[in-house]
């Protein structure tokens, strides 16, 4: 059986290549989604595009950010935070839903140095996500490298706050993927 993975910029390629997957960007085809922090996803795509293009729009670095709003929850049609309990239950063609580099504050952190106040959580990474896709696909492990140009403690706080504030959805989202990833299930509380 020949398993599909929603294509999201700097996400789905590499996984894709690894496991010979079709990439789709159709929803209704994808079985595999796997999600990463908004803001890391978004810093590696401005990068990319800056790159390869230039800085075509004459706009700043940090302003390339907010060019989009919520491509997560626009790309699986949830429009508030009611559909994210009806995406999964009417998308049940999920059989395998990951999520890595999820950025997390500290609760005890006091400080505004961002390698402080913001850190990964050990839950989330690349290789625990490769590593649970290669038992769902029951294919030996495949090496994935990691290619991120950023560490997500090194996006300054208040930027984040901010980008976080654009995206509310996307990062509702993500925190119902946690829940649903450690528990099974997720309540739809706007917490």
């Amino acid at each position: 059986m020949m398993h599909s993975i929603l294509h999201i910029n700097n996400l789905s390629e590499q996984f894709a290549h690894a496991y010979n997957l079709h990439v789709t960007k159709s929803v209704d085809e994808a079985d595999i989604l796997i999600l990463r922090d908004p803001m890391d996803r978004m810093a590696e795509q401005v990068t990319d595009e800056l790159e390869n293009y230039g800085n075509t729009k004459g706009i700043t670095f940090e302003e390339y950010f907010f060019l989009e709003q919520n491509a997560y929850c626009k790309m699986l049609n949830i429009n508030s935070h009611t559909d994210v309990r009806k995406c999964f239950e009417t998308q049940e063609q999920f059989k395998f839903i990951g999520l890595m580099t999820n950025a997390i504050w500290s609760e005890d952190a006091i400080s505004l140095h961002p390698n402080t106040t913001i850190v990964l959580n050990p839950l989330y990474s690349i290789s625990k996500v490769n590593d649970r896709l290669a038992e769902f696909l029951e294919q030996p492990v495949v090496d994935i490298e990691d290619n991120s140009y950023y560490a997500t403690n090194e996006l300054d706080v208040g930027f984040r706050a901010d980008f976080q504030k654009h995206n509310a959805m996307d990062y509702y989202l993500i925190r119902k993927i946690k829940q649903f990833l450690e528990f099974g299930d997720f309540d739809d509380s706007l917490d």
